[in-house]
């Protein structure tokens, strides 16, 4: 799986299928994968960001996003896979205390390379939130005082 939207909102899935042995096997490795998606036991019991196979072989689905956010990240770059659990609000403004997401602070863009006129740098992360929630990556990021570009 390449993209999947969110409830709420527009576009189109992308998937892409990788060959098995034969048209069954990789019939069988599709058919897992789309379980996994809709099966949120099966998503959200990755202890290690870094390992999908949660140690044990086992591949589960892992949401995987790229955010470009304000400023450098080089602190953070060095510091290696972050976990953030603070609380944030859903879209009604109630307070979810079980928010966890993973962030991989990967480098910075510098200011110079943005053109002339550019006064800020951008920082690159990856992140996998381990819940699904509202506006999660968005509000943790905000948090790290790093807001989404």
């Amino acid at each position: 799986l390449i993209h999947r939207l969110d409830k709420g909102a527009s576009g189109c899935l992308l998937l892409a299928f990788c060959e098995g042995d034969d048209e069954t096997s990789s019939n069988n490795n599709t058919h897992q994968l789309i379980r996994a998606m809709q099966n949120k036991d099966l998503i959200e019991d990755t202890n290690d960001a870094a390992d999908p196979t949660n140690g044990n072989g086992n591949t589960h689905a892992v949401k995987t996003y790229l955010a470009i956010v304000v400023g450098e990240c080089n602190g953070y770059a060095k510091r290696g896979w972050i976990t953030l659990d603070t609380p944030i609000k859903d879209e009604y403004g109630r307070v979810k205390p079980d928010a966890v997401t993973n962030l991989l602070f990967c480098g910075t863009i510098p200011s110079s390379m943005l053109g002339p006129n550019s006064k800020t740098s951008l920082g690159v992360v990856i992140c996998r939130p381990q819940t699904g929630n509202y506006h999660q990556i968005r509000q943790h990021l905000k948090h790290l005082k790093k807001p989404i570009v």
